[in-house]
């Protein structure tokens, strides 16, 4: 793939003494020796500083050694990640159960998914709700605070319900639900001898101990993003909804243009999958005119996102472009007040408002979604954040009828970590005619969602059409049992059994 100019966070260096870090600090942390050691280490340390304190050991070192091209929280490479995953398996406790042998059985799939699927956002009860009915499918929710959707019964589904290291929720009364640990979880899923089982949660922390401790012959992870999953060794393939700069997926297997190698030095499968999201059962009529919206661009989501400096100041300067406009954003973390100064220093910030966040009760309540609706039904458009864009904000915009501006990646970019462009994108979810592939077009389209009402009108269009495609859970369905009977052909030899 030859050779790459990466841009690293030591930026004031010389690019080729900043080349030459970024590719002995990948290769330093594919290396099985780099795992063994932080994980040898930690396991000294445990009986002296505990659980927690060790894991943060184990957390720093491995941003220590990936800190030439991995920026916590926001660009959270591969080789970053691959290392985490092959650390905690030689730290681990547990003792990996076998996978049972591949069965050639009749044309009846025994399928099972596991994971937070009531939460909704990009594991969505459409996941069960579209499962194929030609199959036998078995659902584990898991949940930490005691909040099911509803999962309609029907013939060859069974609904499996359980707490995460938690007491009942009063909210659930209704529901037979077990509080577990993940040893009882995984105890549950073998019980029920699985062709196929789907960890369909990259935000489930147990998952690793998860896959260690069943046995299902298939193991998939469905991932929004990169988690140290797709590289345990009993993972058979992920789905990977998103694309990332200077990783390119060549013949379902991730590369690194750092290395001009595989991570970890192995491979490792990775299936581009198609984009699944929830509708949030939205009513497109409620949703408000351009006419009875305010000239308010929006933001909403971690604020993390919009802590980078480039795109603080592209939203200054469209601010500064007309005295109408104002600035509104929302979302979880303790970043608000920097982003306030940031605008204040620059004389903006009696047009500049925080507007909090949804907390967790709202959950509970069930009103977590028409609290972000209707913040999003204020402004006229929502400015996407770089270098990380948004996926599930983005869906919540097309429901709201809100338009999005996005920042196109740029697939040809040799500069890994130069969070001044867009780093990881959802192909999935691009509607072209409201994506920018320069700063100077992106600034335009979210001025022209605001003063133009055709385009508003159209731009919205073109969100629902996109929209409707991502909460079709046939279209993932019919992906993912392609894909696992490319793999089940690859495990029978020619007389068509099982290796």
């Amino acid at each position: 793939m030859g050779d790459v100019d990466h841009v690293c966070n030591t930026g004031r260096l010389s690019q080729w003494v900043a080349r030459f870090l970024c590719k002995n600090a990948a290769r330093l942390a594919d290396s099985s020796l780099t795992a063994q050691a932080i994980a040898t280490s930690a396991k000294a340390m445990r009986p002296i500083l505990g659980n927690r304190l060790t894991h943060r050991f184990c957390d720093k070192a491995i941003n220590c050694i990936c800190l030439p091209f991995h920026r916590e929280g926001i660009f959270n490479c591969y080789h970053a990640i691959g290392l985490e995953q092959r650390t905690y398996i030689r730290f681990s406790p547990l003792q990996s159960v076998t996978k049972r042998k591949v069965e050639r059985s009749g044309e009846k799939i025994k399928i099972g998914i596991v994971g937070e699927l009531s939460f909704g956002g990009s594991r969505p009860l459409a996941l069960v709700e579209c499962a194929p009915v030609e199959h036998e499918v078995h659902v584990f929710d898991v949940d930490r605070f005691g909040v099911w959707g509803n999962i309609a019964e029907r013939e060859n589904l069974s609904v499996n319900r359980y707490m995460l290291h938690g007491e009942q929720s009063n909210s659930c009364h209704e529901f037979e639900v077990s509080s577990i640990n993940i040893t009882k979880l995984a105890h549950d899923i073998n019980d029920t001898n699985l062709d196929i089982l789907i960890v369909a949660n990259a935000s489930l922390k147990e998952q690793t101990d998860l896959i260690t401790l069943v046995n299902c012959p298939c193991i998939v992870s469905y991932l929004v993003g990169p988690a140290p999953v797709t590289f345990h060794e009993k993972t058979d393939f992920t789905i990977y909804q998103q694309i990332r700069v200077g990783f390119p997926i060549v013949d379902d297997v991730v590369y690194s243009k750092i290395t001009d190698n595989t991570i970890g030095g192995e491979p490792c499968v990775i299936r581009e999958g198609t984009a699944l999201y929830d509708n949030w059962d939205v009513d497109f009529s409620n949703n408000r005119s351009w006419e009875e919206r305010e000239p308010r661009i929006l933001f909403h989501g971690r604020l993390l996102q919009m802590m980078e400096n480039s795109y603080l100041e592209v939203l200054a300067r469209i601010l500064d472009s007309s005295s109408e406009l104002r600035f509104s954003f929302m979302g979880i973390g303790p970043e608000h007040s920097s982003i306030e100064s940031f605008f204040k220093k620059r004389g903006l910030g009696d047009r500049v408002q925080y507007c909090g966040y949804v907390d967790k009760s709202a959950y509970v309540e069930n009103d977590f979604h028409s609290k972000i609706f209707d913040f999003l039904n204020t402004g006229r458009v929502e400015a996407d954040p770089w270098p990380v864009c948004g996926g599930l904000s983005r869906t919540e915009c097309y429901s709201s009828g809100t338009p999005v501006v996005h920042l196109k990646l740029n697939q040809n970019s040799l500069r890994l970590s130069d969070t001044s462009q867009t780093l990881v994108d959802v192909p999935d979810l691009q509607v072209s005619s409201v994506t920018a592939d320069s700063i100077s077009r992106y600034m335009q389209l979210c001025l022209k969602s605001v003063f133009d009402q055709s385009y508003f009108d159209q731009v919205v269009q073109d969100q629902y059409a996109v929209l409707q495609k991502v909460v079709d859970g046939r279209r993932w369905w019919s992906a993912i049992l392609n894909y696992y009977a490319q793999w089940l052909s690859a495990k029978v030899d020619n007389n068509g059994f099982p290796e």
